[in-house]
């Protein structure tokens, strides 16, 4: 089976570019995913976190609270902007969480799954401060078992999700070689 990135994906991720620029940065971060899947709303990855007692509109300025820089990034420098490593891989673990789960396409709420997953993000840390992590959202998600060993994807298996997710998020950003500098 082979995991895409939904349509849905590919606007939250425009949004993130969006939100690095309004908040001074040049590269995408994994809060700039999260304040992107925001700015998008009507996903499935909001209406998870409401359903976990988050207010999204606080969510929201917790994280300027935290990143927002005194000057935005001008809209000329728009093609400067780039993935961090982290947003890169909270990607490509979206396309791992979407395939773990059976899922063809990969979606807002396996990206709010892949952004629970990385030990001393900041997103992680925002997140769980909400009560907001991976077990929680599996039980939401009708997943309350953990996933057995026979569905753990290879190794290799692996390695070509995360190549695929890295090669899908370059559809979504028009920043020439730019994107994964």
């Amino acid at each position: 089976m082979q995991t895409r990135f939904s349509d849905e994906l590919g606007k939250i991720v425009e949004y993130a570019r969006d939100e690095a620029m309004r908040t001074g940065y040049y590269a995408i971060c994994t809060e700039h995913l999260l304040l992107g899947m925001l700015r998008h709303g009507d996903n499935k990855a909001c209406r998870l976190m409401e359903s976990l007692g988050e207010d999204l509109d606080q969510l929201k300025r917790r994280i300027d609270a935290q990143i927002l820089r005194s000057e935005s990034i001008p809209y000329d420098d728009m093609d400067d902007i780039y993935l961090s490593r982290d947003a890169q891989n909270a990607l490509s673990l979206s396309v791992l969480e979407a395939s773990m789960r059976g899922i063809t396409e990969a979606g807002s709420a396996e990206l709010l799954l892949a952004l629970t997953r990385a030990e001393g993000d900041p997103c992680r840390e925002i997140l769980a401060s909400s009560g907001i992590d991976r077990s929680a959202l599996l039980a939401l998600l009708g997943r309350e078992t953990e996933i057995r060993a026979s569905s753990v994807p290879a190794a290799e298996d692996i390695q070509k999700a995360l190549l695929f997710g890295l090669d899908q998020a370059s559809n979504y950003i028009d920043t020439d070689t730019k994107f994964f500098s």
